[in-house]
């Protein structure tokens, strides 16, 4: 089995930017994808937890989603801990806000204060657990917004983060069945479902994917 990889680009799509948050997530939310993954920090997930934040990713995410990410926190699925990882799935609520996800896989960055938390082996180890959840289900396509994941400052460092990214897919499509005929292996150990995996940016981002 092979993974095949493309890039979309959401010219104004912006976190960061309050401004332009709710518009930016649900564009996001409105692609047909079987998954969109999206990476928080602890600030994001203070910020949920917090009675009179006003602005924030998993606030505004929770209010597109119908309180989906509330509910996840209050059962224990949200964590700040870094690479942790919660799937929310698609709830009949959500198609009154346009939503067509069928689920969102939300990526702890932890907290993303100390400099040493903001390098590449920090995100090797966030993007392998999300990939982890991305395998051996029934999610077949990814919507992976990579400006989340950002956790450098260096103008390459989004375009290592791609690259990390396609070697880990790679080597765990290998794994769950990709042997040569002549090779024996349970019958246990399948091909992975997953297929597609689309890196999505914005403008500020384009030239490295």
């Amino acid at each position: 089995m092979t993974i095949q990889f493309s890039t979309k680009n959401f010219a104004q799509a912006d976190l960061n930017n309050p401004k332009q948050l709710k518009a930016s997530l649900a564009t996001l939310l409105a692609q047909s994808s079987d998954c969109l993954v999206l990476a928080y920090s602890k600030a994001d997930l203070d910020a949920l937890e917090a009675s009179k934040a006003k602005s924030g990713l998993l606030l505004e995410l929770d209010r597109l989603l119908g309180g989906s990410v509330t509910h996840a926190n209050l059962v224990g699925d949200l964590d700040a801990q870094q690479a942790s990882t919660c799937v929310i799935r698609a709830e009949k609520s959500w198609v009154a806000s346009g939503v067509k996800v069928k689920r969102v896989l939300l990526v702890s960055l932890g907290d993303i204060a100390p400099a040493s938390a903001r390098s590449l082996s920090s995100y090797s180890k966030i993007a392998r657990a999300a990939l982890k959840q991305l395998s051996g289900g029934s999610i077949q396509n990814a919507l992976w917004f990579i400006p989340s994941f950002a956790l450098g400052h260096r103008a390459d460092f989004i375009a290592e983060e791609v690259r990390l990214t396609i070697q880990y897919a790679g080597d765990q499509a290998y794994r769950f069945g990709v042997r040569q005929p002549a090779m024996k292996f349970k019958a246990k150990d399948k091909p992975d479902t997953f297929a597609h995996l689309i890196f999505a940016g914005n403008d500020a981002c384009a030239k490295e994917l």
